[in-house]
């Protein structure tokens, strides 16, 4: 036996590189209304509106026509540009297993996705401008819209109370412009799926226990996100109609992957979604409510960095509600 056998030792390393848990894919992108028009130029678009009218009773005979006003809206949009770019030295490509650049590639779409998430979010509830210039706010309706938090987290009444503002503001459930959708965390999931009428086949014909998922219920379309924005102790639980919150896109993501000479001819790799903004909702007040459950904790996310420079470029427009 030889005391020299440990010299020969090898280390077995892996082929591909595996890309840890996170959020893959946007969220919400398909649960509200895109604008991807090529016309979309310029720092800001802006989107015109019309209120409901009324008939005006006719009492007279060959009397004069009645003329009225129609009550005109604009909300505002401002494009925000946004990118991911990363750098590969031609050495390190020589030093190691597995080339990264595939690997980064995937990686920044994934962000890409969630930074779409992440402008879409805040605008629910966000003050939209809105007027001729853009110099006027609406403020989401707090009052009208909101169901009250109650203890022990989201509960199915607040899911019926906040069908019942959707449906008393006379919101079209017909079309698929007009799907309703709910977001919800993790925590407000689980709630949900520990209450009977949720998980028994007597009231829902997707039997919920055996997958673990919601898929709709009530009408809703369930999405699961843990990126719900968070005041004090609460997350805002978002209930829309699909054309009340406008998405508009400049440019959508590329992927660019370059040699830069002046890095002695490294690779950068480069994504760019542009104009992403969270500015305002586009539809009128009545299309969006706010569910307000109770002490559900901290929303933790992990934001990776590397050290290639690689690059999203796409421009995405806020949201508002008309």
């Amino acid at each position: 036996m030889s005391s020299q056998i440990p010299t020969h030792y090898v280390t077995k390393f892996t082929s591909g590189i595996r890309i840890l848990q996170q959020q893959q894919a946007p969220r919400f992108r398909g649960a509200v209304d895109v604008d991807t028009a090529p016309e979309i130029e310029g720092k800001r678009a802006m989107y015109d509106q019309l209120d409901s009218t009324s008939m005006v009773p006719v009492t007279d005979r060959h009397g004069k026509t009645q003329v009225t006003d129609d009550v005109h809206a604009r909300r505002v949009v401002t494009f925000k540009p946004a990118e991911k770019a990363s750098m590969v030295d031609r050495a390190d490509l020589r030093r190691v297993t597995n080339d990264p650049r595939n690997a980064y590639a995937r990686s920044h779409i994934m962000a890409a996705g969630r930074y779409l998430d992440d402008q879409i979010i805040p605008a629910f509830f966000a003050t939209a401008v809105t007027g001729e210039e853009g110099v006027g706010t609406a403020v989401f309706d707090s009052t009208d819209f909101e169901v009250a938090a109650v203890s022990g987290g989201l509960t199915l009444e607040q899911l019926l109370d906040a069908r019942q503002k959707l449906e008393e503001a006379e919101n079209e459930e017909e079309g698929e412009d007009f799907q309703w959708h709910i977001a919800l965390t993790a925590r407000q999931r689980n709630d949900l799926l520990r209450t009977t009428e949720v998980t028994s086949s007597d009231y829902n014909t997707v039997r919920t226990l055996v997958s673990g998922q919601i898929d709709t219920f009530l009408g809703l379309m369930f999405h699961k996100s843990q990126r719900l924005e968070q005041v004090s102790n609460d997350i805002y639980v978002p209930v829309w109609v699909q054309s009340s919150m406008k998405a508009a896109i400049s440019q959508d993501v590329q992927t660019f992957m370059d040699i830069i000479p002046e890095r002695r001819h490294s690779n950068q790799l480069d994504h760019l979604p542009r104009g992403q903004t969270h500015d305002q909702q586009l539809v009128p007040v009545g299309l969006i409510a706010r569910i307000k459950p109770k002490n559900l904790g901290l929303i933790t996310y992990f934001e990776f960095a590397d050290s290639l420079h690689w690059h999203l470029t796409g421009v995405i427009e806020t949201l508002s509600l008309l």
